[in-house]
C-alpha cells in the first residue's frame, strides 16, 4: 500500500479498525463503475475519525489504480480569495489526476503549477488541460471570478465525461465553503452560497461527491439549502471503535509511543476511554506529571486529567462546542437539560417532560428554544417531531460536561473519578463471572492473542520495502524480493461444495505474487494436521486465483513438531516462529 496522501493520524500503522465503516464504502465505490453511486456525506464531531478514514479511502484508491480515481480536497478554516481559491482547487485536482496516471506519489501534496499542468497537457496531447487553463487565466483577467470557479470545480465531472473514467470527489469540512472563501480581496465577505455550486454536480453518477462535516447542523442546512432532494445520502459516523478494536488501539498505541501498560490496565483504558481512538491516544500521550497506566488508579487519574484539564486536547476539542452555545443561554436550566439528556442518550423527550423531570421553573416555550440552540451547535439532536430531542450518543461529552459543570447542579456527582471506579469495579466483577466459564473465556482470549499476532504480522509486512520472505520465515517458497502493495486480514473464501476457509493474512505483491499466512498463538507447538488443513486451504485459494503464485506461509508462536517441519519442508511452507524477526 502506497500513502501518497499524509494521513492526519501520523504513521499509518496507528490506524486501527473501521471495518463497518470500510464495508460500507466498500460497497459504495463498487457501484461507481457502473455509474451507480449516490454523493455521500459523513458525519460526526472533531477528531472523530472521518478525516482519516477518508485519507485511508483515498490511499487505498489510489495505490489500487482500479477505475476509480480519487480527488482529495481539505477545505481550511483560513480566508481564501475566491480566484486564488478556484486556481488552488484546479492545481489540487489536476495534480492528483495526472498522480494517479503517472502514478508520481510527489504530486497529491505539491501540486503542480498552472504552467506545468499546461505544459503536461501539451506533451501527453491532453487538450482540455490546456483549454481549462487558457479559460481560467482570461476569466481571472477579466475578474470574472466566477466563471474562474466553475471551470475549476466541474473539472472532474468534466474529465470523466471526456476520458469515459470515474473519479470519486472527496471534499473534506465541506461546510467551511460557506465561511472561508470570501467574495473579496480583503477577505471580509464569506461567499455563503458557495455550496450551492455543487447543486448539480452532486448528482453526477460518473464523479460522485464524498463530503465530510464537523458540524452537523451547519452542515445539514447547506445540505437542505443547496443539495436539497435527496442528492446526498447522509451517514453519521461514530468516533467509536468496536470494543475489540479499540482495545487493539490501546495496545498499538502504547507500543508505538513507548508507554507501558498491562493486560488489565489496557482493558481499563478502553472501558473508560469508551473505545474513542482519539481520546485513548489522548491518554496514552498525556502530559499528566503522574502519569501511570500500569496500575487501576493511575489510569483513573490520567483519564479523570484529560477530561477535567481545560487545556488537555480531548477537554479543548469539545470547547467550541460547548463554550459558544452556552455562553448565549448562560443559566442553569440549559446546563441540567444538556447533562440530564447526555447522561440518558437513547431517551427522547418533549419540553414538557423535561420540565416535570427537572423540575424547571420555566415556560415549555422557553425550553423548546433551548433545546433548538443546544441542538444548533451539535450538542444534542433531533428526534422524529420537530419537539423531540435527545442526547448525543456520545459519553466524552458527558463526562467533559459532568467535569465542567457538575458542581453547580445537586443531581451530579462532580468527581467523575467516582464513576471511572465504580466503572472498574464492575468490569471487574464482570471478568470474574467470566473466569467461570474457562472453556468460552479461554477460547475469547486465545482468539484475541490471535488477533493482536496477526496484526503484529500484518504490519511487518506494510512496513517492510522491497523484501524477501527469508526475512521472515524459514524455507521460504521463493526468495525474490516482494514489493507489498495490499495486506489484508480474515481473508474468507469458500470450498467449491460450500465449506467457508478463512486464511488470515493475505499480502499482495505488484508482481502478481501474494503471500497466504496462517498464524497460530497456541501455547504448544503445531501439528501436522495444522500443516494439512492450511495445505487444502492454499490449494483451494490457488485454484480460485490462478492469475495469482501463491507463497504459503505459517507462524507459530511456540515452533512445530518435527513431522510437521518435515511436512512444510516437502511442500515449500515457509515457517516462522516467536523468535523469528517477523515483529520488526
Amino acid at each position: 500500500m502506497h500513502y501518497p496522501l499524509s494521513e492526519e493520524i501520523g504513521a499509518p500503522e496507528l490506524f486501527v479498525g473501521r471495518k463497518k465503516e470500510f464495508a460500507m464504502l466498500d460497497e459504495w465505490i463498487k457501484l461507481i463503475p457502473k455509474r451507480l453511486g449516490k454523493s455521500k456525506a459523513l458525519f460526526s464531531r472533531k477528531k472523530g475519525g472521518k478525516t482519516s478514514l477518508v485519507q485511508r479511502l483515498f490511499n487505498q484508491l489510489w495505490s489500487e489504480n482500479g477505475p476509480v480515481i480519487p480527488i482529495f480536497f481539505g477545505i481550511e478554516d483560513t480566508s481564501i480569495w475566491l480566484p486564488d481559491f478556484a486556481i488552488k482547487y484546479y492545481q489540487n485536482f489536476a495534480s492528483q489526476y495526472i498522480s494517479f496516471v503517472e502514478r508520481k506519489e510527489i504530486y497529491v501534496e505539491n501540486p503542480l503549477k498552472l504552467e506545468q499542468i499546461l505544459e503536461y497537457g501539451k506533451n501527453k496531447s491532453i487538450d482540455i488541460f490546456g483549454e481549462d487553463i487558457k479559460a481560467i487565466l482570461n476569466y481571472q483577467s477579466h475578474e470574472n471570478y466566477d466563471l474562474m470557479w466553475d471551470m475549476a470545480c466541474t473539472a472532474p465531472k468534466r474529465f470523466a465525461s471526456v476520458f469515459n473514467k470515474r473519479f470519486l470527489v472527496i471534499i473534506d469540512e465541506f461546510q467551511f465553503l460557506s465561511q472561508y472563501v470570501t467574495v473579496d480581496q480583503q477577505k471580509r465577505n464569506s461567499f455563503e452560497s458557495l455550496p450551492g455550486s455543487y447543486h448539480r454536480l452532486s448528482e453526477s453518477k460518473t464523479a460522485p461527491m464524498l463530503i465530510t462535516g464537523s458540524y452537523t447542523h451547519w452542515l445539514n442546512t447547506i445540505i437542505r439549502d443547496h443539495l436539497e432532494g435527496g442528492r446526498v445520502t447522509k451517514h453519521y459516523f461514530s468516533p467509536y471503535l468496536a470494543p475489540d478494536e479499540g482495545l487493539c488501539a490501546v495496545k498499538i498505541y502504547s507500543e508505538f509511543y513507548n508507554v507501558k501498560t498491562t493486560k488489565e490496565t489496557q482493558k481499563q483504558i478502553n472501558t473508560l476511554c469508551h473505545c474513542d481512538p482519539f481520546f485513548i491516544s489522548c491518554v496514552i500521550k498525556s502530559k499528566y506529571e503522574e502519569k501511570n497506566l500500569q496500575t487501576t488508579q493511575g489510569v483513573i487519574n490520567t483519564v479523570h486529567y484529560e477530561i477535567s484539564n481545560r487545556q488537555s486536547d480531548m477537554s479543548r476539542t469539545w470547547r467550541e462546542y460547548i463554550d459558544k452555545t452556552l455562553s448565549q443561554i448562560n443559566n442553569i436550566h440549559a446546563k441540567r437539560i444538556l447533562l440530564h439528556l447526555s447522561k440518558n442518550p437513547n431517551q427522547v423527550w418533549i419540553p414538557k417532560e423535561l420540565i416535570d423531570e427537572l423540575h424547571l421553573d420555566i415556560s415549555e416555550q422557553d425550553v423548546l428554544d433551548r433545546l433548538r440552540k443546544l441542538e444548533k451547535a451539535d450538542l444534542i439532536e433531533y428526534g422524529v417531531a420537530d419537539i423531540e430531542f435527545q442526547g448525543l450518543k456520545d459519553g466524552t461529552l458527558h463526562l467533559i460536561l459532568r467535569s465542567r459543570y457538575g458542581r453547580e447542579i445537586d443531581d451530579f456527582e462532580p468527581d467523575i473519578r467516582v464513576d471511572f471506579r465504580k466503572t472498574i469495579n464492575e468490569m471487574d466483577t464482570d471478568l470474574k463471572k467470566l473466569k467461570t466459564e474457562k472453556n468460552h473465556l479461554s477460547g475469547k482470549y486465545n482468539a484475541l492473542k490471535g488477533q493482536v499476532a496477526e496484526d503484529q504480522l500484518a504490519r511487518a509486512f506494510r512496513r517492510k520495502k522491497r523484501f524477501s520472505l527469508l526475512e521472515l520465515f524459514q524455507n521460504a517458497p521463493d526468495t525474490q524480493k516482494l514489493n507489498i502493495i495490499d495486506v489484508r486480514t480474515n481473508v474468507i473464501f469458500q470450498r467449491p461444495d460450500g465449506k467457508n476457509f478463512e486464511i488470515d493474512i493475505v499480502a499482495e505483491s505488484s508482481c502478481g505474487r501474494v503471500v497466504l499466512v496462517e498464524v497460530k498463538n497456541w501455547k504448544k507447538k503445531i501439528g501436522v494436521n495444522v500443516v494439512e488443513t492450511f495445505i487444502e486451504k492454499v490449494t483451494v485459494y490457488g485454484r480460485q486465483h490462478t492469475d495469482k503464485t501463491v507463497l504459503p506461509c505459517i507462524w507459530s508462536k511456540k515452533g512445530f513438531s518435527g513431522k510437521a517441519i518435515t511436512m512444510c519442508q516437502l511442500h515449500g511452507i515457509g515457517m516462522a516462529d516467536d523468535k523469528s524477526k517477523t515483529k520488526e
